[in-house]
């Protein structure tokens, strides 16, 4: 019943066994030793790098938002809201039964003043699966919008979520290429006119 202990070095974590824990302890004190990469442990090292690939990402996103938002203006878009959550929009009545009030679109715009539109930009590694998922997180979205109060009175149409996904290395699927075709119809500009810009 001594205290010594039999030390078990390994690559990575070092293990402390008392000489009857088998008999006497159910536990097993685990120290984590793990090397070190650049004067700091790899799990920091871990972290860094992953805070400075969103960052990265965060700032992609931000630039296609800003570049989709100037190019909807100069397409004569109006009553722009980016980023703001369900809640505070005009467009829903006070009484909808949304499921999430505080969901927050990257955009909404109103486009050849007949058409309401919701666009969202993500930018990631697994665009296909990514775009499922947004299309499934606003997809009650049109069907309130049409008929709320304001959009009914302003005669507007609500199209299905324009979804924008880029790859993390500038990457554009082709379904990307389709919703980008899509936004610039419903602004008024056909094939030609997208490819002009």
């Amino acid at each position: 019943f001594g205290k010594e202990t039999t030390t078990i070095e390994t690559e990575s974590p070092k293990i402390e066994l008392s000489p009857h824990h088998h008999r006497h302890h159910k536990s097993i004190n685990i120290n984590n030793r793990r090397g070190k990469k650049g004067g700091v442990s790899y799990a920091v090292a871990r972290r860094r790098e992953a805070y400075q690939q969103s960052v990265s990402i965060r700032r992609r996103h931000n630039a296609v938002l800003r570049t989709l938002s100037d190019w909807l203006l100069t397409r004569g878009a109006t009553q722009v809201v980016r980023d703001e959550p369900l809640a505070s929009w005009k467009w829903i009545d006070k009484s909808a039964k949304l499921k999430n009030k505080k969901r927050a679109p990257d955009l909404c715009c109103v486009l050849d003043h007949r058409h309401l539109v919701i666009v969202e930009v993500t930018v990631c590694n697994k665009p296909d699966s990514m775009r499922r998922e947004k299309e499934r997180k606003y997809k009650d979205l049109p069907n309130h919008l049409a008929g709320s109060t304001a959009v009914v009175e302003n005669g507007l149409k609500v199209p299905n979520p324009v979804i924008i996904v880029v790859k993390e290395d500038g990457t554009i699927p082709e379904a990307t290429v389709d919703d980008f075709r899509r936004l610039a119809q419903l602004c008024g500009v056909d094939d030609t006119g997208l490819q002009d810009e």
